[in-house]
């Protein structure tokens, strides 16, 4: 595939995360799929998707933004900010009403026209500070 075939399924991945259409995520992932996020054990498609799912209840109304994306080969490398409010639990953290805009820097590598696999490093200190979990660092 192309660069811009590749950014594009990128964007529709963001796209359909921010729809809670998680047909159009599984479709766009291989069936050899596997998440790295920040510091979670590797994902397969199945727990990516349900991660995804669980993300998605939590923060209902979740906005992807791209920012910037750089295109090599194979990968694909995009800047996000993700904008929510925290609406359902997530990992053992109760509802707080609270809105987050955190950024993350997401890298995909590409197989055969889909994701195959996806490394995620965003703000998690910069959530949780955001959502009342943690004091701010300094605080």
């Amino acid at each position: 595939m192309s660069h811009a075939e590749n950014t594009a399924v990128v964007r529709r991945f963001f796209a359909a995360l921010d729809d809670q259409d998680l047909d159009t995520v599984g479709n766009l992932l291989a069936s050899d799929y596997r998440l790295h996020f920040d510091g979670n054990p590797e994902m397969d498609r199945a727990a990516g998707i349900g991660f995804f799912g669980a993300f998605l209840t939590a923060f209902p109304d979740i906005r992807h933004l791209v920012q910037d994306q750089l295109s090599d080969g194979d990968q694909v490398a995009t800047r996000i900010m993700v904008r929510g409010t925290h609406q359902d639990e997530m990992m053992g953290i109760p509802a707080t009403g609270n809105e987050i805009a955190i950024s993350a820097i997401n890298i995909v590598r590409f197989d055969e026209g889909k994701i195959a696999e996806h490394w995620v490093n965003s703000d998690a200190l910069g959530m949780l500070v955001q959502l009342g979990v943690v004091p701010p660092p300094g605080g």
